[in-house]
């Protein structure tokens, strides 16, 4: 069985303008224009800001802006984090997300370690602001989702994981 794909964690450097990347497939689902908000709100507080909205980019693309940025907003509406989540994670990256705990807790075993801040469209500027006031708990959150990733999304685990349980099961 060939070795999972080990993902280098991306920590960068601090810089004048702190980048947010906000990657929306569907800017009314995943909560775009508050994202926008929040951003302008900061900015307009003198924080030096840059919002970078990912569409229409190849996947190829995708992950070195990732990589550029200092923190990732998933989603504020849908409740549930998605794939660009974790390639932010995977990547180091801190992410912000709307989640609902109750539908993470009926479906999701690891629920209570996943390392994404919890927040929605009425808290996102106070944790943003936060978040980018503090560069050691940017770096402490982003290295505890990139040990997440690899602990609960490598694909090889998880297929190790399927196959003892559906063995388990067969034996019952």
């Amino acid at each position: 069985m060939p070795a999972a794909t080990k993902i280098t964690l991306v920590i960068r450097s601090v810089r004048s303008k702190s980048r947010i990347i906000h990657m929306p497939t569907n800017r009314s689902i995943k909560g775009t224009k508050y994202v926008e908000q929040a951003c302008a709100q900061l900015r307009a507080e003198g924080m030096s800001v840059e919002l970078v909205l990912v569409e229409h980019v190849p996947h190829a693309q995708v992950k070195t802006l990732i990589a550029q940025a200092d923190i990732v907003v998933d989603q504020l509406l849908i409740g549930w984090y998605g794939a660009s989540a974790v390639e932010a994670m995977a990547l180091g990256k801190p992410v912000l997300c709307y989640l609902r705990d109750d539908d993470l807790k009926r479906f999701v075993p690891f629920h209570d370690r996943i390392p994404i801040v919890r927040t929605t469209k009425e808290t996102l500027v106070d944790d943003l602001r936060g978040l980018l006031r503090n560069v050691a708990q940017r770096e402490e959150i982003g290295s505890a989702g990139h040990r997440f990733v690899e602990d609960w999304h490598d694909p090889l685990k998880i297929a190790r994981h399927t196959i003892e349980m559906n063995r388990g099961s067969c034996a019952a």
